[in-house]
């Protein structure tokens, strides 16, 4: 496994954990038969400009988090399915686990105001990416909801 130099953001410790977790535990099951898996963590921070109502604009930063594998991939035409909850791409007796990982990794990202997203094809691996506000809009209603969870 190859880590890069990741962001500081501002998140709920636990649940980066289990996002972390879960993409990387996905990119070491669904690896090609006969071939060592390899798996690159990193990350990039993007700058945004945004302008506000008094017409002056601001920087904002985001981040996006990569997870990337030589794994088997799958056809991008199921993109939406396998973020679905108990959506599997393939039978039970393929693969282990309950078709809740990657819904679990949206709803986190969407709880601290990111997005989610994959670029695949069928034999050639898998990204995962991961963008996130490096700052939390509302850092108060983001402990909340965790709470709440």
């Amino acid at each position: 496994m190859e880590v890069g130099e990741l962001p500081v953001i501002e998140a709920d410790r636990s649940q980066m954990y289990q996002l972390l977790q879960n993409l990387i535990g996905n990119a070491l099951k669904f690896h090609k038969e006969g071939e060592p898996p390899i798996v690159k963590v990193y990350g990039r921070t993007l700058e945004e400009r945004r302008d506000n109502l008094n017409g002056n604009s601001r920087a904002s930063s985001r981040v996006q988090i990569v997870v990337e594998d030589n794994g088997i991939g799958f056809d991008e035409e199921y993109l939406e399915q396998i973020f679905a909850p108990f959506q599997r791409l393939h039978g039970r007796d393929a693969y282990e686990g309950t078709g809740m990982g990657l819904a679990i990794c949206r709803r986190v990202v969407e709880r601290h105001g990111g997005e989610i997203t994959a670029e695949s094809a069928c034999g050639l691996g898998t990204a995962f990416i991961v963008t996130l506000p490096v700052k939390q809009a509302n850092a108060s209603a983001a402990a909340l909801a965790v709470q709440e969870s």
